[in-house]
């Protein structure tokens, strides 16, 4: 509003900001003007503070916060914990969405303090936050870089050596986008509480770059699939039995290596989805019957696993708690399959993906079979777990039990007897 000796001050949002400019003696002896500002909750704070600035910059000194009424310095370690802390309770947010915001905030957090040389342990200040600093973020994760927490050292001009956080190793454009997103949400919702984050800056305008076209992968057919299957050694059990229950159920890797004895009755053809399986709240919120084929049972002859699991090395953790999947094994079998002909690369390992997807294939081919044999999509959501598109759907509209069945009776035995190609030979067992 006014601009006296230099010093501006003006509201923006439920904020006020106070802005100015000022001499400062640099290591070398010269002395170059800096623009620096404040924020603060209320417009009384705001005359107050730039009044003191004034006093400071006519008597010729620099001017530093009074660390007995200057509001708290927040940071943005502490809008993260709070954001997350948000969505868990107020927002019920499921834990794989907690999962995957704290990783994008992470991500973000990273690369902002090693662009403004935060050394490694200190909080990050949240007066950082900028439009400047997204793109210089998304910049960051775009460019190549080796490892993701190796710290590195930084000499200043008096002799000192700090850690500093190395920027993450670059990631998908997608990615990327998700990752600023969530920078943008937490910077918007936190400004919303100027009581608990005083002094932040309004959020810009402008934060996020265009949104990534998704290109949807081609569908495994189901001769690929069964190809896949075939080069899976026997003595991989694990490997094959999971993909045969994949590519009759549609189900997800992790949901099929959970499945326990007590889940499938064979004398009804029936299989309970356990809530706890779900992936989605929706999906979580209750069990689910689904039926399953004389085909199936047949081809899980001698596939049967131990210890109450349906599954060989069902129910099985690794180093980090999350259930251990044969991904590896899958991912080696369709190799195998493309380079001997049987399969096209692009169904399994599609470029518009980052990372290849050898078991989510097997879920893509069942849907894409169905939908060729004229299968309701209303139907195809209800067997693999789709959440309804419509509130008629969701409330009125079941798929019952005997609709289901008809359409996997539709989906074929495996193909063991197809021939191999000449140079392809079985490898070793994996996980």
């Amino acid at each position: 509003m006014g601009n006296g000796a230099g010093v501006s001050m003006a509201k923006s949002g439920a904020r006020w900001r106070v802005r100015w400019r000022e001499w400062v003696e640099l290591d070398d002896g010269k002395r170059k003007r800096r623009q620096r500002e404040r924020w603060v909750s209320t417009e009384e704070a705001a005359i107050e503070l730039r009044a003191s600035v004034l006093r400071e910059l006519e008597a010729g000194r620099v001017w530093e916060p009074d660390a007995t009424r200057e509001e708290r310095a927040v940071t943005l370690d502490e809008m993260g914990v709070e954001y997350l802390r948000w969505q868990a309770t107020m927002r019920q947010a499921a834990a794989s969405s907690i999962r995957n915001y704290a990783r994008s905030w992470g991500s973000f957090v990273e690369v902002a303090a090693f662009l403004r040389r935060v050394p490694t342990g200190a909080p990050v200040p949240a007066d950082l936050l900028s439009r400047r600093l997204f793109a210089q973020v998304a910049e960051e994760l775009r460019a190549p870089s080796e490892g993701r927490t190796v710290a590195f050292k930084q000499k200043r001009r008096n002799g000192r050596v700090d850690e500093v956080r190395r920027p993450a190793k670059p990631l998908a454009e997608s990615t990327i986008y998700a990752c600023l997103r969530t920078a943008r949400d937490v910077w918007t919702w936190a400004s919303g509480a100027p009581e608990e984050f005083p002094g932040l800056p309004a959020p810009a305008s402008g934060l996020l770059p265009p949104a990534p076209t998704y290109a949807a992968p081609p569908a495994p057919t189901m001769a690929e699939i069964d190809a896949c299957i075939r080069l899976i050694t026997p003595k991989a059990t694990r490997a094959r039995a999971a993909a045969v229950w994949m590519r009759y159920t549609g189900l997800r890797i992790a949901q099929v290596l959970r499945l326990r004895d007590e889940d499938l009755d064979e004398a009804s053809r029936t299989l309970t989805l356990r809530g706890e399986l779900g992936k989605s709240k929706r999906e979580a919120s209750a069990a689910r019957v689904l039926p399953v084929s004389d085909a199936m049972l047949r081809d899980l002859r001698g596939l049967r696993g131990e210890g109450g699991y349906l599954v060989p090395g069902g129910g099985e953790l690794n180093a980090r708690g999350r259930i251990s999947t044969p991904a590896g094994t899958l991912r080696r079998a369709w190799e195998r399959a493309t380079q001997a002909g049987l399969a096209r690369r692009e169904v399994w390992d599609p470029p518009s993906r980052k990372i290849a997807r050898p078991d989510h294939a097997f879920r893509a081919a069942l849907q894409a079979h169905l939908d060729g044999a004229r299968v309701r999509e209303t139907t195809i959501d209800a067997l693999v777990g789709h959440a309804p598109s419509s509130t008629r759907r969701k409330h009125y509209a079941p798929v019952g039990l005997d609709e289901m069945r008809d359409a996997v009776d539709l989906i074929p035995p495996i193909d063991w007897g197809a021939k191999r190609a000449t140079n392809v030979v079985p490898f070793s067992a994996g996980s």
